[in-house]
């Protein structure tokens, strides 16, 4: 008996102990999980945005805080006043903003040379007018200079594209002279004309004239004042996948393309369509692969995108899009490839060349210097399928050129791949002579093999890129290709042994 009231109230006080810790522990992981941040706090995007652009961008924001549970603040100047914030962030080592939306290119071009800014998505346009009460009889540069009128300091996107247009058109000096006073920002600009009897016109956006309720004044001499709007990423953001994802968001036909036009903004260049996580079918010669998939698989994490990389012979790629398929983005093992489905595609763009080489026994026993030296019936030799790979191609062409083709046909193995051929030489000795790039021969046991420059035009393969005509996502897959462009991009191609065709700007 006494034994087993001993074991019961030893049971109780290890249930109790027990039961004490698991409260415990949830009471922390309680605490622990109030303290994290949930899914739609874990990160705010900061936008400087000037004034110009306040009704749609902030609009577009609160629809994108409601559907994707980003959290965005919104800091409004002039573009000039953001400019200076962006290079105060920058000098004082603070990584503030995320994106700056400026009225003028030029701020984002300016900011962008001093390493602030990095991608830029387009969002569309705006042009100068005189703006005027309803009533107003103003038609004229000459009818304004009679009233008492304001402009905008230079500093701000409105009053640095009034100067530049006005100076271009021989005007300035007699409109800046003739002002009643200048404004550091549009909306005050306009608000001037609106709400004081003393002001009676101003030179301002269309958007701000219509906001304001204002008339609308053409002129021949404001015809050149138009300026680009853009979402640019600070190159400092915390949370790029996030900016660009909102930055897209701005310019998408289904979201921002109908909020800007709303308020009188023209989208010059529709944006890409919207997809919360878009996909890029890329096209890949195989000899790039392990030049480009880093360089892509940052691209991906970075954008918040997914790239769909299918790496084959260019051979198999023209099939396959002669048989229909529709990639995004093209990049060939030589640029012959790209012109049998150049109507697919936009412009090209050399990357990267590398050239062929023939891969003979340390030493060169056989003592292969030419192709010609191939026509010797003892000789293996060995290259990839011509109907799926351009280096297959280029061989035989190569081989049809010095006219050795149809003596050596017998001596000839072929493999779908540049990999697979480089293995099969370096794994046993039913090849004698490889011909491969250069650029796969990183892999190759340097004592046991040399390499023989083969002396042809054919030898050297260039390779180019291009994006689709008929892409859902044509400024995504441009980004793609500036991202395979970057200094960065240029170290990987040399080190798997690529020539830098990218000629800077």
């Amino acid at each position: 008996m006494s034994g087993y009231v001993y074991g019961g109230s030893r049971s109780l006080r290890l249930v109790k102990v027990g039961g004490f810790v698991i409260g415990l522990l949830a009471l922390v992981w309680t605490l622990i999980e109030i303290g994290k941040p949930s899914e739609h706090e874990q990160e705010d995007l900061v936008v400087y945005c000037a004034v110009g652009m306040k009704l749609p961008v902030e609009k577009l924001a609160r629809r994108f805080e409601e559907q994707y549970g980003i959290h965005i603040r919104l800091e409004y100047d002039s573009s000039g006043g953001l400019e200076a914030k962006l290079q105060l962030d920058a000098e004082n080592g603070q990584s503030r903003a995320d994106i700056y939306i400026p009225a003028d290119l030029s701020f984002a071009q300016r900011a962008h040379a001093k390493g602030l800014l990095a991608e830029r998505i387009a969002l569309g346009s705006f042009h100068l007018v005189i703006a005027a009460a309803k009533d107003s009889s103003i038609s004229t540069l000459d009818d304004m200079l009679q009233t008492d009128y304001v402009l905008c300091d230079a500093g701000a996107g409105c009053g640095k594209r009034t100067r530049d247009t006005l100076e271009k058109a021989g005007r300035w000096a007699e409109i800046d002279a003739g002002k009643k006073a200048s404004k550091p920002r549009v909306t005050e600009a306009a608000n001037a004309v609106a709400l004081s009897e003393s002001v009676q016109a101003a030179i301002v956006w269309n958007t701000e004239a219509a906001k304001a309720g204002l008339k609308q004044i053409t002129v021949p001499e404001l015809a050149e004042g138009t300026s680009s709007i853009s979402a640019n990423i600070v190159a400092t953001s915390k949370h790029p996948t996030s900016a660009l994802r909102f930055a897209r968001y701005l310019a998408s036909p289904e979201y921002g393309a109908q909020a800007f036009s709303e308020y009188g903004f023209v989208i010059n260049t529709p944006g890409d369509a919207w997809a919360k996580t878009p996909e890029l079918d890329f096209f890949c010669g195989g000899v790039n692969r392990t030049a480009v998939m880093e360089t892509v698989r940052e691209f991906e994490q970075r954008e918040g995108c997914v790239i769909k990389a299918h790496y084959n012979g260019c051979g198999a790629h023209v099939a396959n899009m002669k048989s229909g398929a529709r990639p995004d983005v093209f990049m060939t093992c030589d640029a012959s490839f790209m012109t049998k489905v150049q109507e697919l595609f936009g412009d090209a763009t050399d990357v990267s060349a590398t050239d062929i080489v023939m891969v003979v026994r340390k030493g060169n026993p056989l003592r292969v210097a030419t192709l010609s030296d191939l026509a010797n019936k003892k000789i293996k030799i060995g290259t990839t399928d011509p109907k799926v790979s351009t280096m297959g191609s280029l061989s035989y062409e190569m081989f049809k050129d010095v006219g050795i083709m149809e003596s050596i046909a017998e001596q000839i193995s072929t493999v779908p791949s540049a990999h697979e051929l480089v293995g099969n030489i370096a794994s046993h000795t039913a090849i004698d002579v490889a011909l491969v790039y250069r650029a796969n021969c990183n892999m190759l046991d340097a004592q046991g093999f040399d390499l023989v420059t083969i002396n042809h035009p054919l030898a050297l393969a260039t390779q180019n890129m291009a994006t689709a005509k008929q892409t859902p996502y044509p400024h995504l897959a441009q980004r793609l290709l500036d991202f395979l462009r970057t200094k960065k991009s240029q170290v990987r191609f040399e080190h798997e042994g690529f020539q830098w065709k990218v000629v800077s700007e």
